[in-house]
């Protein structure tokens, strides 16, 4: 076991390229590579998420700082808001392409980027949900209120797929807990 700069010294002065020692160090330094690249992956996927939670907790900012949680429809309103969060950019690059004919397919490749995230998170919102926080949870919303931001927190934080059926589910819950009580 070593440093990936100990195993290239190593295999720098190794004399004979098809040796033992040479193939355990070069064994090594990709055990070390692949390591490296998993751990990467885990961070790149921490950020992704640590991104799309920024934007619910910008939001959640703007309401009541009495406030002990989200009700479904106020939940459903800023996920709907989360959807249209690249509307300007879209708008941007329809003028671009309008302008300079010649350079039409300058800004293609993000286009269809945005088009294809959009896509995929209306349609897991519409099917199994997204990963996110329950803000309709008291105890959920406390601790997402407290959060600091930083995508190494986000395992401190209890990630539920929320989905436009469980949504509706909950309106439901609510409406039928207020007739019972009238009654």
């Amino acid at each position: 076991m070593g440093s990936k700069k100990k195993l290239a010294k190593k295999i720098e002065e190794i004399k004979h390229p098809g040796s033992r020692k040479t193939v355990a160090a070069v064994r090594e330094l990709k055990k070390i590579k692949k390591r490296e690249n998993i751990k990467e992956g885990f961070a790149t996927k921490a950020n992704i998420e640590g991104k799309k939670l920024s934007y619910f907790a910008e939001q959640i900012e703007h309401f009541n700082q009495d406030k002990k949680c989200l009700t479904p429809e106020e939940f459903q309103e800023i996920i709907e808001k989360y959807f249209h969060r690249f509307d300007d950019e879209l708008e941007q690059i329809k003028l671009k392409t309008q302008v300079n004919k010649k350079r039409q397919n300058q800004h293609a490749n993000r286009e269809s980027i945005i088009k294809m995230t959009l896509e995929k998170d209306i349609k897991n919102f519409n099917a199994g949900g997204i990963e996110l926080v329950d803000l309709t949870n008291p105890v959920m919303y406390e601790k997402f209120r407290n959060w600091d931001g930083n995508a190494h927190n986000i395992q401190h934080l209890e990630l539920k797929f929320i989905s436009k059926k469980y949504l509706n589910q909950l309106k439901e819950k609510i409406i039928e807990s207020q007739t019972m009580q009238v009654e």
